[in-house]
């Protein structure tokens, strides 16, 4: 049975000035991503903090991945204070090498092996009655395969939106179609970052198929949704009060 995560995250940003010109690696080497407990330790306090913000009934779903690599984006061009608080919020080295880190969770999660597929596309959409250094592009494009292209978000919002939509809804597979309206912008709009992920998979144990069974929200009402099950063994283990399970995904690069 196949599974599906998608995320998007699109990030409005004041980026005039890039930094210094830093070329990054652009090939794997051992260790290149020393970085990754960092960002999966921050982005399961991101996720604690969100989750804290909800309300009893609501669902709670963030891709900590996209918004890492959103604000990378915004790190790429940022200087002083605004860039060690990316680096502290994320656990990252200071300077190119946090550019140089994030490029690295880029590489490592986008692949394709057998049926399972896994794709991040990031974005610039610059507002063209600015200038934006070619330095500053150079190291989006470089680090992060960012696409640049102009709109007018003054003169033309809809336009923008339905440029910006587009892209989303191709990153997606068509699974997500809107990601901004018109209204998100105007004449104080210099940019948008974005971030699309698509995954698709195949258990490696698969589930047996679907059947309808009780479902408990959190406001204490109950409804019956279509749930998958399997009985078999797996790793499991009990801590601090939480239950995890080891359920393998394959998702192994050739």
């Amino acid at each position: 049975m196949k599974k599906l995560l998608l995320a998007v995250t699109a990030a409005s940003a004041t980026l005039l000035a890039g930094c210094a010109t830093t070329k990054s690696a652009t090939g794997s080497t051992p260790g290149a991503f020393a970085a990754a407990p960092a960002l999966d330790s921050s982005g399961y306090a991101l996720f604690e903090k969100i989750r804290g913000q909800a309300k009893v009934a609501d669902n709670t779903f963030i891709s900590p991945v996209s918004v890492q690599q959103a604000l990378g984006l915004v790190h790429a061009g940022a200087r002083g204070e605004t860039a060690l608080q990316i680096e502290k919020a994320w656990g990252l080295p200071a300077g190119a090498a946090a550019d140089q880190a994030l490029a690295a969770q880029r590489r490592a999660i986008v692949g394709k092996a057998g049926e399972s597929e896994v794709k991040l596309a990031n974005a610039l959409w610059l507002a063209k009655q600015f200038n934006f250094k070619s330095d500053y592009l150079k190291r989006t494009e470089t680090d992060y395969a960012a696409t640049a292209q102009r709109l007018d978000f003054a003169g033309q919002p809809k336009a923008a939106a339905a440029t910006i939509n587009s892209w989303a809804h191709k990153s997606t597979n068509g699974l997500i179609s809107e990601v901004v309206d018109p209204s998100s912008f105007s004449a104080a709009t210099v940019s948008v970052l974005s971030n699309a992920i698509f995954f698709e998979g195949k258990w490696a144990v698969k589930f047996d198929a679907a059947v309808p069974d009780p479902f408990l929200f959190g406001d204490g009402s109950e409804k019956p949704f279509p749930m998958m099950s399997k009985l078999d063994r797996v790793a499991y283990a009990e801590a601090d009060g939480w239950k995890f399970s080891r359920i393998i995904v394959e998702l192994v690069k050739s």
